[in-house]
């Protein structure tokens, strides 16, 4: 169970966050490769 969380959190967090703070993200938005590292995260999960 924890390895889930470890997993899918991140990309939760980012991928509700980046429409509900579009102001924010206009301004210093994170690097693309911080979103495919935390959807491959996500993936991981599946092979564990």
């Amino acid at each position: 169970m924890g390895c889930f969380f470890i997993c899918w959190v991140p990309f939760g967090i980012l991928y509700v966050l980046a429409p509900a703070l579009p102001r924010y993200w206009n301004v210093d938005p994170p690097p693309e490769w911080v979103f495919e590292v935390f959807t491959w995260l996500g993936y991981l999960n599946s092979a564990l």
